[in-house]
């Protein structure tokens, strides 16, 4: 009788799942999941987006140019930024991902582009004349070289607003500071660069994304938007049919934390159901087991 009064005792004074301690700090963790999700769905529905895919459009198939519309039902307060997303490209395919030489970003030159294949020389990028419109020799090393610097995204927008006057788009400050700070001429960039390895929409590109979805900041627009008709003129360049691929403009605001997440805050607030579970289920296996113990 002695021992079992004993044992009785150790096992209240042992550390397990069923100790106070665990469910509060679990009730602690829960409350934090939520308070973190119910802050990222907040800001996130405070988001303005338009996105609009263009790639599969009537008037925009077989053809250079082509012009479409897009409504604003509401007024967007600026800055708006303006970005470019491409379906089933994988940027993060190791191959992709080699085919490149970073230091060409920082104004270095290279005596062998090795690295690079299968775009190693000015013949190889299809172009036969620098960013500013210098002739370029073919046989040359391209600068910069490799298909990451050779796929980068080249159509081009032209905005106009319901009165139809031109809607500037600013490149000024898209790319990330590291990479504005970083990045260089080359010495004789003008006869030798086909793309100006300054320019932000290029710093943009060549920073990998992770998925098969990828989203690239290629402007801002620092006025405000009036709701109302939009006329977007778009110079088709860049083929994504050979990847089976598709393309979109997007037009957002952001918030405190960049740009809409609902993906993240759902994750928060699944996170905190299940951990709001697992409490639960401890309270009632201690039920059981006081009763059990009475």
């Amino acid at each position: 009788m002695h021992n079992d009064e004993r044992l009785k005792r150790l096992a209240a004074l042992t550390n397990d799942p069923k100790s106070a301690f665990t469910i509060r700090f679990f009730i602690v963790l829960t409350i934090l999941f939520v308070i973190l999700g119910g802050v990222l769905l907040f800001y996130s529905l405070g988001v303005q987006q338009v996105t609009l895919r263009y790639d599969n459009l009537s008037n925009c198939v077989g053809v250079k140019t082509c012009s479409l519309t897009i409504n604003l039902e509401n007024d967007i307060s600026g800055p708006v930024f303006v970005y470019i997303r491409i379906d089933n490209f994988f940027q993060n395919h190791i191959e992709y991902l080699k085919s490149k030489d970073p230091s060409q970003a920082y104004g270095g030159s290279l005596s062998s582009a090795d690295r690079c294949d299968p775009v190693r020389f000015n013949r190889d990028t299809g172009r036969s004349v620098s960013w500013n419109g210098s002739q370029l020799d073919p046989g040359a090393i391209a600068n910069p070289c490799g298909y990451m610097a050779k796929s980068l995204f080249n159509d081009e927008f032209r905005i106009f607003d319901p009165s139809g006057h031109f809607v500037s788009v600013s490149t000024n400050g898209i790319a990330w500071p590291v990479d504005r700070e970083k990045s260089r001429l080359a010495p004789d960039s003008n006869v030798s660069q086909w793309i100006k390895t300054t320019d932000e929409r290029y710093l943009n590109w060549i920073r990998p994304s992770p998925g098969n979805v990828i989203t690239k900041l290629w402007g801002r627009i620092e006025r405000d938007l009036p709701a109302g008709k939009y006329t977007i003129s778009i110079d088709l360049n860049y083929d994504v049919k050979v990847f089976g691929g598709k393309k979109s403009l997007i037009l957002a605001t952001r918030n405190a934390f960049g740009g809409s997440n609902f993906v993240l805050a759902g994750l928060y607030l699944g996170v905190a159901i299940l951990l709001l579970g697992f409490v639960i289920y401890l309270k009632v296996r201690d039920s059981k087991s006081e009763a059990d113990d009475d």
